[in-house]
């Protein structure tokens, strides 16, 4: 018997003809599909506590959303989704905002 990995939604639910497929993962870190809404929804962690930075119409954007967290969190720029340098320019402002304008 198979087991269901992870993004798989297991049984029948969601294989209706025609229907999105839902993924679940995704390639980015920090990024993960909503089952429901199949949205990209985006987390970072700190202090071993998950902070939920929203739901994107892409995966892309969700991935962006995080590493901009990431640079304010002050992670290691080498965990990023995309390059540091291109974030570089609005780095000091991201670093300089709240956790609730990220």
């Amino acid at each position: 018997k198979k087991q269901a990995t992870r993004g798989e939604t297991g049984g029948s639910h969601g294989s209706g003809g025609g229907a999105k497929v839902f993924k679940g993962t995704s390639v980015y870190r920090g990024v993960a599909q909503h089952r429901v809404t199949r949205r990209w929804e985006s987390h970072v962690w700190e202090n071993k506590k998950q902070i939920y930075l929203g739901s994107f119409a892409t995966e892309e954007q969700a991935a962006r959303a995080y590493d901009k967290a990431a640079i304010f969190l002050d992670k290691d720029t080498g965990s990023l989704n995309f390059s540091f340098s291109e974030y570089e320019t609005e780095a000091p402002k991201i670093r300089k905002m709240t956790k609730e304008k990220l």
